[in-house]
């Protein structure tokens, strides 16, 4: 899983990266080049369930659309097989959306507190290296602690957003196609 190799590994990969940044751009937008640079793929995890949990969601109409049909009687009512069918398929869809809601919940606090250590780590280092006359340790310790809880909670919902555009431009789509122009 997680463990202190591959939290040195972030960290020393993160330093280089840092430095590579700052070099090559400006120095506003380093630090979060170099965040996505040492994290890349681990801010791709939880994309995955994340767009399992879209389409679970967007398939939820379209199956009880199939129960409103079947209950009303067009087309399904002599075969009992059709009810069993959208039995399994109610159970098999919210059995998804469970699973996957759970490893996505995973992912993303997984991701926070990788996104934690490296940040933790990056300025302890830089505290380290300040002269004792610039450092107040009181003052710096509450900024990280507090500066840590929002950048954790941004990281949290960072998948949000994407999906969100997503689930809102395909489910205006299902409109249009349910509807057409109103």
């Amino acid at each position: 899983m997680y463990d202190a190799a591959t939290a040195g590994h972030y960290n020393t990969r993160f330093g280089q990266y840092s430095r590579l940044s700052q070099v090559q751009g400006s120095k506003a937008t380093s630090l979060l080049r170099a965040l996505f640079l040492t994290l890349r793929i681990e801010l791709l995890i939880p994309a995955l369930p994340r767009g399992v949990m879209i389409a679970v969601t967007l398939v939820q109409p379209l199956l009880l659309q199939r129960i409103l049909d079947f209950v009303q009687g067009e087309g399904y009512s002599e075969r009992m097989s059709v009810g069993y069918g959208l039995i399994g398929a109610c159970a098999l869809l919210y059995g998804l959306t469970s699973v996957f809601n759970a490893w996505y919940a995973h992912a993303s606090n997984r991701l926070a507190l990788q996104i934690r250590n490296v940040l933790v780590d990056a300025i302890y280092s830089k505290l380290l290296r300040l002269p004792i006359a610039k450092a107040d340790p009181g003052l710096i310790t509450t900024l990280i602690n507090v500066d840590m809880e929002h950048i954790i909670e941004g990281a949290r919902v960072i998948h949000d957003l994407w999906a969100a555009v997503i689930s809102v431009g395909v489910s205006l789509y299902m409109i249009y196609w349910k509807l057409g122009l109103a």
